[in-house]
């Protein structure tokens, strides 16, 4: 019988009955038999379920030379993981390692947090005559640093940086988890953008050439000062970076053994890893911008001096129309990535224009190849 009440309160009477009425029922006597030792999803899946093709799936195509899975943890970067998933492969198959071999995600985390310093501090002094109120401040100031990414800031990186096997560079605890060295890094960003404006912005009366000079060496003095304290945060918190390193490397049956020694990060990559950033771009569908250009977005990017962010547009459909040169796969979001040559993309990316907004749009990308013969349009 259910209990009833005309109370606000919890009455003693009240809690007394319902409490009779639990103990009186035997099947709640036996879930709690079973729950209270048990994890309560186990005690209520059926055994029916756990079963045969149900529970246990086996697939009708698989790859060949699949390694197992990498974990990132607490951190945004999924980016990082999903690139050196796919190089990792032709080193695993090359030296016949074993399946959870991984080159070294923080070694690219590491120089990313560093590089994304530097670029947002140029992105503030390029600003420095911008309304402080602006759009645009509030939106670069809004969230100055953070794990994600695309692909051109990949490339920078391992262009810049080279790669190291996991075991050069393990994962510290902050990799893992990232999100307060990500707080303690926009706090420090907001701070040095605000000390730019105060003492390096143009006031009434200063715009002379003497006055501008004085101004650019500030703000080049300070900005040297800035980067010494955001190197130091991030190596306490990730490690310090790796210059050179040896690595051993035994067959996966054990009859195998070498040992490279004296190897750099530039050098391990050109040594072993044949997998060529270089030769991909991003592709989109925004439907916003017209299909088939390639566009940039306005502020976006790690690396100073590298390739900026370029995107091709392209109707979601027109994976279907591939040209049969072009090898196709199909991305973990369920976008098809292809494969084409990106040099013309890069070297016209300068002058791109900018896509209509600064939307997630531009971060839903996949990674595409076309052949060497394509024309990459920048209008």
């Amino acid at each position: 019988m259910a209990a009833t009440t005309t109370e606000r309160e919890l009455t003693p009477e009240f809690l007394d009955s319902i409490h009779e009425s639990f103990t009186s029922d035997s099947k709640n006597l036996l879930a709690v038999n079973a729950c209270v030792r048990n994890d309560v999803h186990e005690v209520l899946t059926a055994h029916s379920v756990t079963r045969g093709d149900t529970s246990h799936h086996t697939f009708s195509h698989v790859v060949s030379g699949e390694c197992k899975a990498a974990d990132q943890k607490s951190s945004g970067r999924c980016w990082i993981f999903a690139c050196l998933g796919v190089i990792r492969r032709d080193i695993i198959k090359e030296h016949d390692l074993p399946a959870d071999w991984e080159l070294s995600q923080t070694h690219l985390f590491f120089w990313d947090k560093v590089e994304r310093c530097n670029h947002f501090l140029e992105v503030m002094i390029s600003t420095l005559d911008e309304d402080v109120d602006s759009r645009l401040q509030h939106h670069l100031l809004s969230d100055p640093i953070n794990d994600g990414g695309q692909w051109d800031m990949l490339a920078n990186l391992i262009n810049k940086y080279g790669l190291v096997p996991k075991t050069a560079m393990p994962e510290a605890w902050t990799s893992c988890a990232s999100r307060k060295l990500n707080w303690l890094l926009a706090n420090k960003l907001r701070e040095f953008a605000s000390v730019f404006r105060t003492q390096c912005g143009v006031t009434d009366g200063e715009d002379t050439f003497a006055a501008k000079a004085a101004r650019g060496h500030k703000v080049r003095t300070l900005k040297a000062e800035m980067m010494e304290e955001l190197y130091r945060i991030i190596c306490i918190h990730l490690g310090t970076p790796v210059t050179k390193f040896d690595w051993s490397v035994r067959s996966k049956d054990g009859k195998s053994f070498k040992r490279y020694t004296g190897l750099t990060p530039k050098t391990f990559a050109e040594k072993f890893v044949k997998f060529d950033v270089n030769d991909y771009v991003s592709v989109i569908n925004d439907p916003r911008n017209e299909y088939g250009q390639m566009y940039t977005v306005a502020h976006l990017g790690n690396v100073v001096g590298g390739a900026p962010f370029a995107t091709s547009t392209r109707p979601s459909t027109s994976s279907a129309t591939l040209s049969p040169t072009q090898s196709s796969t199909t991305s973990r979001s369920g976008s098809v990535a292809t494969s084409a040559s990106s040099s013309s993309a890069r070297k016209a990316s300068s002058t791109l224009p900018s896509l209509t907004t600064t939307s997630s749009a531009a971060r839903r990308s996949t990674w595409t190849r076309r052949p060497a013969s394509a024309t990459v349009r920048a209008s």
